[in-house]
């Protein structure tokens, strides 16, 4: 497989890259050399420059550091164009959330429809008034689908991007303001109680282009916080190791997976490499 690798240290609450920067860790932990003792051709494209926060709310859209996320978003979507050109399989190392706006942007100059597996212990669906910090991870699937202000689902120029029935939301805890939307959503106690393999089975046939491409977006505090210590916003429940292997195997399996997008791991907080040795434990087990 020829895949590229892109890191995009950007967070919301306005941490510096030179302060924490995941995509460097994994380089770090050896990821590229991993993959490429599995036979693949690896890319590595290095980090998009990420300009400096002011840490203010946007008087407009009251969403923290705003501007910023726009041009990384704008930065982001330039860089994958290309990508998507020269490569059968992307990984994009966040940063959060936000960094998904500039991936489906990338799609959407493209022309290239895509179904989303949105795997995550919260639905990142607030609105600006239930948004406690106003950080763009707390609500960019709502701007993704077209739930917010105009100036925001349209901060690229081609807003909405994403349409409800290209979405699965999977896994959470937190439902957030979710249950408004008609976004098909699996929380983690009802996959549990059907069983993984017939719950993504199901979630396959609820788009409504079940042909489509995948993009997977994989925040990892849907992981059980034993397994994934290196998150800031930890909720109680998550995946064990073998359920989210098991999900990862069925998707790979698709052979409609063609992204993956990781987000929130936190190596600041990681101090025994725990979280980072879970997530290379798992690319064993479907690279």
């Amino acid at each position: 497989m020829k895949i590229s690798i892109l890191g995009v240290p950007f967070n919301g609450d306005g941490t510096a890259p030179e302060l924490e920067n995941p995509g460097q860790s994994f380089r770090d932990e050896g990821l590229i050399s991993f993959l490429q003792s599995k036979g693949h051709q690896v890319s590595d494209m290095g980090d998009l420059d990420i300009p400096s926060c002011s840490n203010r709310r946007d008087p407009g859209t009251k969403i923290l550091n705003f501007d910023v996320w726009r041009d990384v978003s704008l930065s982001l979507s330039k860089t994958l164009v290309d990508v998507l050109d020269e490569a059968n399989f992307s990984m994009v190392l966040g940063g959060d959330c936000s960094i998904l706006m500039g991936i489906f942007d990338a799609f959407k100059v493209r022309n290239f429809p895509m179904n989303l597996f949105f795997l995550d212990g919260h639905a990142d669906f607030h609105d600006i008034t239930t948004s406690s910090t106003g950080e763009p991870a707390d609500l960019e699937l709502a701007a993704l689908t077209g739930y917010l202000s105009k100036e925001i689902v349209c901060m690229t120029g081609r807003g909405p991007l994403l349409n409800e029935e290209n979405v699965v939301v999977y896994g959470i805890k937190e439902y957030e303001l979710i249950e408004t939307s008609n976004i098909v959503v699996l929380d983690r106690k009802s996959i549990l109680d059907n069983g993984i393999r017939s719950t993504f089975s199901r979630s396959l046939s609820s788009f409504q282009n079940p042909n489509l491409p995948i993009w997977l977006h994989f925040d990892v505090d849907v992981l059980d916080k034993r397994i994934m210590p290196a998150i800031y916003y930890p909720v109680e429940g998550g995946f064990s190791y073998n359920e989210i292997l098991e999900f990862l195997t069925l998707i790979m399996k698709t052979n409609k997976f063609i992204g993956l997008s990781i987000a929130c791991y936190h190596p600041n907080i990681d101090v025994d490499k725990k979280g980072i040795k879970t997530l290379f434990s798992l690319f064993n087990g479907i690279f």
